[in-house]
């Protein structure tokens, strides 16, 4: 293939998204077993489930005391407890949480040569209601020297509510349906958990990886003087060891939940999978589903794709999965008719088009929470190569943030009941995705922040 080529696709991801076999080096492994009698969101616990149990951080090694402000927060932040979710046999709302409680695990798996970390939202018992949740702090993940680089600047990265409890006992039930998502250029597996908990309440198993080579942690680490996509080469590389990230998590996923003493036994059906990512992750949802212009080629076990944002969509092909692509109108990062538009348009599978009214290319994540538009450019020492992306849909963006997350979660939540569930809810959610069908009356707050078709 001629440089020429790699050189263009290069370019146009960077335009664009600016947004070896699966090994487990370290995964769920047997746990307590809590409670008796049956184990799902009504029940009080199971014979036989297995809590999780997430790889072991690395200490928060800090020179600043307690108490002074530039301080990061640590493992020990802890957010509201768990909420009793609604009846099990309440009508489906995808607008709001779900019939099941979330549990969150963390593993370390092996993708294409290099150590990916991967965060799993997954149904869990009734007995998690009342935990504290946990949050996502900056520290515990960061390559050796960031942490001292950004207290050093006084960056005042906010911790991002998971709104799971940690390695609580999976619900029975199962299997329930695997979604996997990726997140964007130089971002972090974490950036939506808004959505990917959301999405677990109503009985899926989400895993999100950090994509290695391409983190928010390590964009940090390296103050933001290296590009991740800024060599056609490497660009490549990144968007290839992206699919195959998914791949990789869909393998472990089949394998543990046949797997004596895993908590996954039983629980996730990793034949039956939904995938999603926003911008870059975008992309890598497309070329997952439906094969890569140049690299990897599409995954027969993933029956549904939504792009959110996507960039690069030129260089993923056409898949027959049913879609859902989604993006703002405000988004001059990948913008909505010359990238999310063109997802929808190409496809022959069933499909749905939601333009999300005043989002900007971050609204549609939780990335604003870090406010990083206001604080990146003090903690770098070089020019910035991916700084307009922070900028975009961010600045005086909260406020909106919060008003597209609920369609983010509806519409999300929505989709992958329609196309990985079968039964009444399958039917209501796919009633509920018709602009002519009860949404626009049941949820009027939801369908006036979109144009949908």
């Amino acid at each position: 293939m001629k440089r020429w080529f790699w050189a263009i696709m290069a370019i146009s991801l960077l335009a664009a998204a600016c947004g070896n076999t699966d090994n487990p080096t370290t995964g769920p492994q047997s746990g307590s077993t809590t409670g008796s009698g049956g184990g799902g969101a009504g029940g009080a616990g199971g014979a036989g489930l297995q809590a999780c149990t997430s790889i072991v951080k690395k200490p928060y090694d800090s020179a600043l005391p307690a108490g002074d402000p530039c301080k990061l927060p640590g493992a020990e932040a802890e957010g509201a407890p768990q909420s009793t979710p609604p009846a099990m046999n309440a009508p489906l709302d995808p607008l709001a949480k779900g019939p099941y409680p979330i549990g969150v695990t963390t593993l370390k798996l092996q993708s294409a040569g290099r150590d990916i970390l991967v965060e799993v939202w997954y149904p869990a018992n009734k007995s998690s209601v009342g935990q504290p949740t946990d949050v996502y702090t900056y520290p515990e993940d960061a390559p050796p020297g960031a942490v001292d680089g950004v207290e050093g600047a006084c960056l005042a990265l906010s911790p991002l509510p998971s709104g799971a409890a940690r390695d609580a006992v999976p619900a029975s039930g199962g299997p329930f349906p695997l979604v996997i998502f990726s997140h964007g250029t130089t971002s972090t597996r974490v950036q939506s958990a808004s959505v990917t908990s959301h999405l677990a309440t109503h009985g899926f198993v989400v895993a999100a990886p950090d994509h290695t080579g391409d983190t928010l942690l390590e964009f940090f680490d390296k103050k933001g003087s290296q590009n991740p996509l800024g060599d056609p080469i490497a660009a490549l590389m990144i968007a290839i060891n992206r699919v195959k990230d998914v791949k990789a998590i869909i393998d472990h996923m089949s394998q543990q939940a046949t797997t004596q003493g895993s908590c996954f036994l039983g629980l996730v059906d990793a034949n039956n999978v939904g995938v999603f990512g926003h911008s870059f992750g975008g992309f890598t949802a497309l070329a997952a589903s439906g094969g890569m212009t140049i690299g990897e080629t599409a995954d027969p076990r993933i029956k549904a794709v939504l792009p959110v944002a996507p960039g690069g969509t030129s260089y993923s092909k056409a898949s027959d999965d049913p879609i859902l692509s989604m993006g703002g109108d405000a988004d001059v990062t990948t913008t909505f008719n010359a990238e999310t538009k063109v997802a929808y348009d190409r496809s022959s599978a069933p499909k749905h088009l939601v333009k999300l009214l005043g989002a900007g290319h971050l609204t549609v994540s939780d990335m604003c929470l870090l406010q990083l538009d206001k604080q990146i450019q003090i903690f770098m020492f070089a020019p910035c190569g991916v700084c307009d992306i922070v900028a975009n849909g961010c600045p005086g963006g909260t406020q909106q943030m919060l008003t597209t997350r609920p369609a983010m979660q509806y519409f999300t939540a929505a989709f992958f009941l329609a196309y990985l569930t079968q039964g009444p809810r399958r039917d209501r959610a796919l009633t509920l995705l018709d602009p002519a069908g009860p949404g626009p009356s049941e949820f009027p707050t939801v369908w006036a922040a979109a144009n949908v078709q």
